[in-house]
């Protein structure tokens, strides 16, 4: 009915136009809006909470604030779950300085808004609409590609539950994964004996058990391993802390402790340089290693390996050679001699315009396998035992299509 009173000629102007106008003027009035709201809220915490608004504008402080919520922002920007970070700041706050935090909160939560609307353009049209859709996104994000877990290949909407608990047990190294339990133990044992830490340990432990647990409930779109959740992994290490403080305790010598650190560091540094540049395929003992892993669980998601490949076809391709490569073919084509020319491999298969003379595949979903079988390996790029990409001498006879 207030639709049919406002517009006089709905019946010739199509229900879209009205619609983009009204997004239009939302874009104009949101950002003001907020602002003119924002000064009465911080008049209204100042009129209730004096004291807390003159510690909120001594100059050092509001200077942490401001700086505070433009990283929270910036942060948001990049990563639509950001905000998770003001959350957790805010609990924080709050549970040690109690109301009196309240008006900063407003501040460094508005200047994390005002930061991100300024630095994320998508907002600019409908700043809460846009959001909400990038986050829905990022939870159901699009991804057609197989998964290697266990060694079965699953769809993002078919993998286990079972997916994140079992990479974060076989891609830590064997002394981190022992320091990390060792941490939270000593942790929940000061939580419940009441330690002064009892805050700090409950906060680390949300931090990362929160995103993951809501991973394992509500399975949203995963792969590339646990790389989504590189934000969650922080408490862990500083909850290894803990275990490195007791044993300080009971080392008192620091020579016997130094050596403690450093036998604790040593499968980390050994293994980065076993598998450098591709330190991110590593894989503990617990699966037998980089190795023990290959075609079982994902390796080389990013083909950073295609760099070897294409540096492998300039010692060798003939001038003029053209090059056929799954999946991400930019990366041969920045590293490729000027004269090869590279051709993405069709997905779904086209016909191609050229016979290619080589490929480059890569080992995950069995790719290397599963085309061009017929085609003489040339080249395998490796690491510790474990096949990262190959590069295959094709011929005209060949079929450039599986099952052809």
């Amino acid at each position: 009915a207030l639709f049919s009173r406002l517009t006089h000629h709905a019946d010739n102007i199509p229900l879209e136009a009205y619609i983009l106008k009204a997004q239009h003027l939302y874009s104009l009035v949101s950002l003001p809006l907020v602002v003119i709201l924002f000064i009465p809220a911080l008049w209204v915490s100042a009129r209730f909470l004096p004291d807390a608004a003159a510690w909120l504008f001594r100059g050092r402080l509001s200077r942490h604030v401001l700086w505070a919520g433009l990283f929270l922002g910036f942060c948001t920007a990049i990563r639509t779950l950001g905000p998770a970070a003001g959350l957790l700041v805010g609990v924080y706050f709050l549970l040690k300085a109690g109301p009196k935090a309240l008006p900063t909160l407003l501040v460094y939560l508005g200047i994390g808004a005002a930061a991100a609307f300024l630095v994320w353009p998508a907002l600019w049209t409908a700043p809460l609409h846009n959001f909400l859709a990038s986050l829905g996104e990022a939870v159901d994000f699009s991804w057609d590609y197989k998964i290697a877990f266990a060694g079965q290949l699953y769809s993002p909407a078919d993998l286990p539950r079972t997916y994140l608990p079992v990479l974060l047990g076989l891609q830590f190294t064997e002394t981190a994964m022992l320091l990390a339990v060792a941490g939270i133990l000593i942790g929940l044992w000061g939580v419940f004996r009441g330690a002064a830490r009892r805050l700090d340990v409950l906060l680390l432990g949300a931090w990362f058990a929160a995103p993951i647990a809501g991973a394992i409930v509500f399975q949203p779109t995963l792969y590339d391993n646990f790389r989504h959740f590189l934000f969650a992994i922080p408490p862990l290490f500083i909850l290894s802390g803990l275990a490195f403080e007791r044993l300080a305790g009971w080392l008192k010598r620091p020579s016997l402790f130094s050596l403690a650190v450093l036998l604790a560091l040593l499968p980390g540094i050994v293994w980065g340089i076993r598998l450098h540049p591709y330190e991110y395929i590593y894989y503990n003992s617990l699966v037998g290693g980089p190795a023990g892993a290959s075609r079982r669980f994902e390796t080389d998601y990013w083909a950073t390996s295609y760099k070897a490949a294409a540096e492998y076809l300039n010692q060798t391709a003939p001038q003029g050679a053209t090059v056929v490569v799954w999946g991400p073919d930019y990366i041969v084509q920045t590293y490729a001699r000027p004269d090869l020319v590279v051709v993405k491999y069709p997905n779904p298969p086209d016909p191609l315009t050229v016979q290619p003379d080589y490929a480059v595949l890569s080992t995950r979903d069995e790719i290397d396998q599963t085309l061009f079988p017929d085609a003489e390996t040339v080249d395998v790029i490796t690491r510790a035992g474990a096949p990262l990409a190959v590069v295959k001498r094709l011929s005209s006879t060949l079929s450039i299509y599986p099952g052809d």
